[in-house]
């Protein structure tokens, strides 16, 4: 870092943003000393869904593209910098993003890796929230993937998230900090 941050603000880059496991104390400990701080703790999670049963008023709808602004609209947490709308963007040609429609309006989203089975982003409409939708959503992904789904990084506060993801069956299976270092730029 003593090497490369110089050249980060040659290049006028205002931020360095990075995750560490939580455990990894020594490594913690020296982004300290550059001068990092602690913005959020983030689970990460990882596990088999039972597939369930379908609501056939529902329909998937595979999108060409992200409406990022929509999108966006969802959301109770931000993604962190790997599963941000630029990420993803530059993503989208390896990742399948999916929305769940009923009667043409858009409920839900996901981006998922069909060959890694993991999800990148999901959420779910504020006003169709604690409907089964996110179920849905993932039943739908776990039959196409036909394997263990994972899901990094999600903001340790978003309580109705975690709640969910553990409700339908996946494990936490590892804590990391997101650290920040801002630069003199």
């Amino acid at each position: 870092y003593n090497f490369i941050i110089p050249h980060f603000e040659k290049r006028k880059i205002e931020k360095c943003t990075l995750e560490v496991i939580e455990e990894n104390k020594a490594a913690i400990n020296v982004y300290k000393s550059l001068g990092f701080t602690v913005l959020r703790e983030l689970d990460c999670f990882k596990g088999l869904i039972d597939p369930g049963t379908t609501n056939n008023e529902l329909e998937f709808r595979r999108l060409n593209h992200a409406d990022w602004s929509l999108f966006q609209s969802f959301w109770s947490w931000t993604p962190t910098w790997q599963n941000s709308p630029a990420a993803s963007e530059k993503s989208l040609d390896q990742n399948e993003v999916i929305g769940l429609f009923k009667h043409n309006q858009l409920l839900a989203y996901a981006i998922y890796n069909l060959g890694t089975g993991r999800i990148l982003q999901f959420a779910i409409h504020k006003k169709h929230r604690r409907k089964g939708l996110g179920t849905e959503l993932f039943s739908y992904i776990s039959k196409k993937a036909r394997k263990q789904l994972s899901i990094l990084n999600v903001d340790g506060k978003a309580n109705e998230t975690l709640g969910f993801l553990q409700s339908i069956g996946l494990k936490k299976f590892i804590k990391q900090l997101e650290m920040e270092l801002k630069l003199s730029s």
